[in-house]
């Protein structure tokens, strides 16, 4: 990363200062603290771990069990309740249509109420409408409840990531989202045997094994989420921090665009940003449509592969304990690339080749399974979901890192958007598996919207997206845009994009923007072309930088 000649305050020079803590071993961008302060930032994070970071894993862990469980019943629910495959789709795509209309307004009232108690109130509420799911009698009351589930769990994922926000700098955050984000996977990995174990409780009590999943589960959502109410609203708030170790949070924080405090006000922003537009609806859309797809069928698309080779009785439970292997194998995947990304400070590529990867394996899938090889198609299955769900930190990292001030409600957005995708997935290989009774095209289209996606993120740089997101101290109504600076290979969006571009006002760009856009993370290029260009004047400033920016 080379060496830092920038003078410490006044007061930090001495023993405090210098380049020791931004060698390339740390691979962090943290150049604006010194050495005594940066020691004391990661010391203040590992309490973190504890302090912050251990209930916001354990409710996405509850949430994502309550949200996905519905797989693993599936295999004894289905024949008892009359569920085809097309109705069970329509089941797990309904939640997201709840879901992704209720993620602003969700977002908008954890800004005037805290992250604390809105996350912890949610929490409850999605735990006792998921034990609910125990009384399960009727097709309808079944895409009632998934629908009610989806409006009280549409707050909970955006509402982390933006909780964590308030204690972590763009430049430490996607290890810690990596913690966040695996918990979702190893939900899956535990939640499997767990599942498992559970229905094996079958006729016991005079329940079904699918009622005690729904019902166990669900109380369990309702314990994490009380202790939600105790947790600390920002840095001040978090207990057992010495005095350094608060203003080393703090300083690590000074060069991030703060949310902003009206709601309102960032929600402009945020529909105004076109990488807002871009990261939900031209890439999250299109992710969530395999994610999901996979996390909903995975134990029924296993069950196929079992067909013929174990007896009827036991399939169940087999292809439920089998779902285990692949979210294993992406849980591993997931902690190796976040702290490979963090070391490098790289999140694009990480996401697009592992994207990429996913996609092959996908589409091979069929080819292995038209040959009747169970072992060779379960193997593809296996990396196929590792390349879906095995960056899951990296890509929250890399939407939060096309946005500034507006990140907030702009995490909600492009949430939301994407959760369109979490519809059309499961619902579709619904379709498509009614009509043909195989899963041969569902794996073809799953792997044609992940390839949109991953061309997408390799398109869309975080120096593009700067040029939109909000600075430090800038009003949401002073923005720079231009409809010809959009990325012009993108799929799906790009009119759209266009369009919401031409409403934006234009601004010419001074030299404090663009001094401001290397502090928020513009690579050595920039920074270099800004640098020689300050010599000419401030208009060749402007002008170079911006061509070095240029995705």
């Amino acid at each position: 990363m080379g060496t830092d000649d920038t003078q410490a305050p006044a007061g930090q020079q001495g023993k405090d200062a210098g380049p020791a803590c931004y060698s390339s071993k740390s691979h962090v961008h943290m150049k604006h603290l010194s050495q005594g302060q940066f020691a004391a930032l990661k010391s203040a994070e590992r309490k973190m771990l504890t302090r912050v970071l251990l209930l916001n894993v354990l409710l996405m862990f509850v949430n994502y069990i309550d949200r996905t469980n519905l797989s693993f019943a599936a295999v004894q629910l289905n024949r008892d309740i009359g569920l085809d495959h097309q109705t069970y789709g329509l089941g797990a795509g309904l939640f997201f249509c709840a879901y992704a209309s209720m993620q602003v307004p969700a977002n908008m009232l954890m800004a005037k109420i805290g992250g604390p108690i809105w996350l912890g109130t949610i929490g409850m509420l999605w735990g006792i409408t998921a034990a609910c799911f125990a009384s399960l009698r009727s097709v309808p009351q079944f895409l009632a409840l998934r629908f009610l589930l989806g409006v009280f769990e549409a707050g909970a994922l955006p509402g982390m990531w933006s909780y964590l926000t308030h204690f972590y700098s763009r430049q430490r955050i996607t290890i810690p989202l990596g913690y966040l984000m695996g918990s979702l996977i190893v939900s899956q990995a535990l939640g499997a045997p767990i599942a498992a174990g559970l229905m094996s409780l079958d006729n016991k009590g005079g329940l079904r094994g699918w009622q005690w999943l729904f019902l166990v589960e669900g109380v369990l959502a309702c314990i994490v989420a009380f202790a939600w109410f105790f947790m600390p609203r920002d840095i001040d708030a978090i207990r057992g921090l010495t005095d350094d170790e608060r203003a080393a949070l703090h300083a690590s924080m000074s060069h991030a665009a703060k949310p902003s405090t009206d709601p309102v006000k960032a929600l402009v922003a945020a529909l105004k940003n076109p990488a807002v537009w871009i990261g939900g609806g031209g890439i999250k859309f299109f992710r969530d449509v395999g994610f999901y797809g996979l996390m909903y069928w995975l134990p029924l698309v296993i069950e196929s592969m079992l067909d013929g080779s174990v007896a009827p009785q036991q399939r169940a439970i087999y292809s439920v304990l089998l779902t285990a292997v692949p979210f294993v194998c992406s849980a591993a995947a997931q902690f190796l690339t976040c702290w490979h990304s963090q070391r490098r400070n790289e999140r694009r590529w990480h996401l697009a080749s592992f994207w990429a990867f996913g996609v092959v394996c996908l589409a091979l899938l069929p080819v292995s399974q038209m040959h009747h090889s169970a072992a060779g198609s379960f193997v593809l299955l296996t990396l196929g979901v590792v390349g879906v769900f095995g960056v899951e930190g990296i890509s929250v990292s890399y939407y939060l890192a096309l946005m500034g001030g507006e990140k907030g409600l702009g995490i909600a957005v492009i949430n939301a958007l994407g959760a369109l995708g979490g519809f059309v997935g499961p619902y579709l290989i619904g379709a498509l598996t009614q009509k043909s009774g195989n899963f041969y095209g569902a794996m073809w289209m799953l792997a044609a919207f992940l390839a949109v996606a991953a061309v997408n993120v390799a398109v869309v740089t975080e120096e593009w997206a700067s040029k939109f997101s909000l600075k430090p101290g800038q009003s949401p109504t002073v923005r720079r845009a231009s409809s010809a600076r959009l990325p012009s290979t993108l799929f799906g969006d790009a009119s759209m994009i266009a369009a919401v571009a031409a409403y934006m006002p234009e601004d010419e760009e001074s030299d404090s923007d663009e001094q401001m856009d290397l502090e928020l993370g513009a690579k050595p290029e920039v920074a270099a072309a800004a640098a020689a260009a300050a010599a000419v004047g401030p208009a060749a400033a402007s002008t170079n930088t911006s061509a070095a920016a240029a995705p």
